[in-house]
């Protein structure tokens, strides 16, 4: 199997950095704090729609970062899994959870997403490796020493 060209990799890297630096405006006029408090609510479903709306904001959100990381701790796996696409959507900025990202890439559960009707499962720690992905070459040094010790 032939190994990808470095700038293919490179152009991944790059892919994954811009697009967390996009901000776009979040769902409709809602504010930050706003979708902050609506990560503690009891009901899953909110908590989600938040960290969906949080990660859409971009640079924006830099200070919601550590709640995101808490998020990554929830009791739901589909919302420790929002909370990994989230921090990855917003790219280099979300370089201080990459010590809890690398953690939760031991994290067994599943999430469910319906498509067109048809349920799609994957595994929260897959999720975890895109946002790694997305923040960038940032993980690369935590992540390589994390590869290193897990023989």
């Amino acid at each position: 199997m032939r190994k990808p060209p470095v700038f293919v990799l490179t152009l991944w890297l790059a892919m994954g950095i811009a697009g967390g630096a996009g901000a776009a405006t979040l769902s409709e006029e809602k504010p930050l704090g706003h979708w902050l408090e609506s990560l503690e609510n009891s009901d899953a479903a909110i908590r989600i729609e938040a960290l969906r709306a949080i990660g859409k904001l971009g640079l924006e959100a830099e200070k919601a970062v550590p709640a995101l990381i808490a998020r990554l701790a929830d009791d739901d796996a589909n919302v420790r899994a929002a909370a990994a696409e989230a921090l990855g959507a917003l790219g280099p900025v979300a370089k201080s959870a990459i010590p809890a990202l690398l953690k939760a890439l031991t994290d067994q559960g599943s999430t469910v997403t319906v498509e067109e009707g048809v349920p799609s499962y994957k595994p929260v720690w897959a999720v975890v490796s895109d946002a790694l992905g997305g923040i960038g070459t940032a993980a690369l040094p935590d992540l390589i020493t994390a590869l290193r010790g897990a023989s």
